[in-house]
């Protein structure tokens, strides 16, 4: 941590003197609420304990809460890949073992799937095309553990994402009174994906109410 910051900080000298600002840091008090307010001899110290360290601490918090001991295990799956397979070990795929339709046979499965791919100059460096180039009956828990490995989901799963839109409607009622909501307005924010043509709108509108607009081809349509 120490090295980092020296470093880090050495970079932010540099940037002050360019821009002819003075390195200082707030003074410190009895009682603050608005603001870090740790005791340090110097403003290296000071910038140290209110900024680089809550920093790491919240990424590795980050980092741990995302990818958690189930996760870890699961992406070990990824080795099996025969770009990364000379790296791998039978061990390393412990995860998958409930689900291998002959888990005895995987570590003579694995030597012969790294033999496979010993001697060739350019091996699958991806899921699917390690897929394809795998024979399901010659290595039927290889094939298994790849068709695992991709349906694994890149990004926040359906419901968590449902979740992220409620809370969207949430805080726009929150932030507004039932006078001046437009329930279509938050529907247009959180479904982005979706392009509305204005033109159908008018329309739309029209049909539902011909009393309110007229439009030549109302009747028509």
């Amino acid at each position: 941590m120490d090295e980092f910051h020296a470093k880090w900080y050495s970079k932010i000298l540099k940037l002050a003197d360019e821009l002819d600002v003075t390195p200082s840091k707030p003074r410190t008090c009895g009682r603050q609420t608005k603001r870090s307010n740790v005791p340090c001899e110097s403003t290296e110290d000071y910038y140290k304990k209110t900024i680089d360290i809550p920093l790491l601490d919240h990424m590795l918090s980050e980092m741990n809460s995302r990818f958690g001991d189930l996760q870890i295990k699961a992406s070990m799956g990824l080795q099996i890949i025969p770009a990364m397979i000379p790296q791998s070990s039978t061990n390393d795929f412990e995860y998958f073992v409930d689900d291998l339709p002959s888990p005895s046979t995987l570590e003579q499965e694995m030597h012969m799937w790294k033999l496979k791919w010993t001697n060739e100059s350019d091996p699958p460096s991806d899921i699917n095309t390690a897929l394809q180039n795998c024979n399901s009956i010659i290595f039927p828990n290889v094939h298994q553990i790849l068709k695992i490995c991709g349906i694994f989901p890149v990004t926040s799963c359906e419901c968590e994402r449902s979740i992220s839109r409620l809370r969207l409607v949430k805080t726009y009622l929150r932030s507004t009174v039932s006078t001046s909501r437009a329930s279509s307005l938050i529907m247009i924010y959180a479904h982005r994906n979706i392009t509305v043509n204005p033109k159908e709108v008018v329309m739309q509108y029209a049909r539902r109410n011909p009393r309110r607009i007229v439009l030549p081809d109302i009747l028509a349509e």
